[in-house]
């Protein structure tokens, strides 16, 4: 592997060259916070198995705690949503401009707010909620001059509404309540991973030989067994497979139900897969689906133009995200060519050849979606829930 400031190659051991004094396995054990990063950016630059570990670590974006429990607060969308909690016969709802109730399971929406339900029909909160039987009740007209118009949907159990404007009268309005909410804090806990390793009688016959800048702009060199630092690579695979698909071993409050053979707890804490609360599937996978959830992935999100979105999958995945695309232009002969050059087909009479595949979306608002193929994703079955 090499890089331009920093480069690792295999080497025969010398004796004069490579002593305890440039060895980096001892300069890991003085300064691991130092070092660990580089070996991480070492190996997640040009393999692409550790991309957690070199998106953290590996760039410097690490944080070290003192403890094995840690938080961290969550932004929330203002614009959230409230189902129906009772449901409100229907047929006539707000027929010829008559006020009707709405009934939520908190008082999250404010008088004298506009409300709007999942086919945009609106209703004014005409007053304040009342409590009924552990939920709100609200007054509600509908915003419509038509005095025939009546509420199609959203009066069943679990229909959404979502909050608006306030509009009030001309003359005599009075302010509105506000809600505002504070960030969402989520706590979780580390785990403890370890690996053993043997080494075989002639392993140090190669050792790695690590370039490293200095911060007087030269280069000094570190080394260590070969075969420590493959045994290194492993164990950093390891910890990305933590990383992605580590389950949680304590409950709610916190307590570990899992012990070792020592009565000791084995803490576990949640990947990222686990961490991950919205969550999608597909029967097959098309360009409109594409679309669809990288458009309410960024949905309310001003600053959001112009993201670069990675999608880590394993082969089969890629292959689906290329035949979805394919598909979506058809099978019309001009569908593949651009400026005049079919790029799919090769050759010519009745010797043919199909190559080229989609590994890239520019989404329509602005976003490019672009697809890595993860080793570990090939590895591990899983089955999402």
């Amino acid at each position: 592997m090499s890089g331009t400031n920093i480069s690792v190659q295999k080497n025969y051991y010398n004796d004069a060259q490579m002593t305890d004094m440039n060895s980096l396995s001892n300069a890991l054990l003085a300064r691991p916070t130092e070092l660990s990063p580089i070996i991480t950016h070492l190996a997640g630059k040009d393999d692409k198995r550790f991309p957690l570990s070199f998106l953290t670590e590996g760039v410097g974006n690490a944080k070290s705690i003192d403890r094995l429990e840690y938080e961290y607060r969550v932004k929330t969308h203002t614009l959230k949503t409230r189902p129906i909690q009772v449901a409100n016969g229907g047929g006539s709802l707000g027929l010829g401009g008559a006020t009707f109730n709405l009934i939520f399971p908190d008082k999250h929406f404010v008088f004298p707010y506009v409300l709007i339900n999942s086919v945009g029909e609106q209703v004014r909160i005409m007053g304040e909620p009342t409590a009924a039987g552990g939920n709100w009740s609200y007054p509600v007209q509908l915003v419509n001059p038509d005095l025939t118009a009546t509420l199609s949907t959203g009066f069943s159990v679990g229909d959404l509404w979502a909050k608006m404007y306030a509009p009030v009268g001309v003359d005599f309005s009075r302010g509105n309540a506000s809600n505002w909410e504070t960030p969402g804090k989520v706590r979780n806990k580390i785990g403890t991973i370890r690996k053993s390793y043997h080494m075989s009688g002639n392993a140090k016959d190669f050792v790695a030989e690590f370039s490293l800048p200095t911060k007087g702009g030269s280069t000094t060199k570190l080394w260590m067994d070969y075969e420590e630092y493959t045994h290194m690579l492993n164990f950093k695979e390891e910890c990305e497979m933590y990383y992605w698909y580590g389950q949680k071993t304590y409950d709610a409050a916190g307590q570990t139900l899992m012990n070792d053979e020592n009565g000791q707890p084995v803490t576990i804490g949640p990947g990222l897969l686990e961490q991950i609360i919205n969550k999608d599937t597909y029967s097959t996978l098309t360009e409109q689906k594409i679309k669809n959830i990288i458009g309410d992935l960024f949905y309310g999100m001003t600053d959001a133009a112009q993201k670069q979105v990675t999608l880590y999958t394993g082969t089969g995945g890629a292959r689906e995200f290329d035949e979805a695309l394919k598909s979506h232009f058809g099978a019309a002969a001009n569908s593949w060519k651009v400026g005049g050059e079919n790029r799919f087909i090769t050759g010519s009479g009745r010797s043919l050849g199909m190559s080229g595949y989609f590994t890239s979306y520019e989404h329509v608002d602005g976003h490019t979606v672009n697809v890595v193929k993860l080793p570990l994703i090939m590895m591990v079955k899983i089955t999402f829930k």
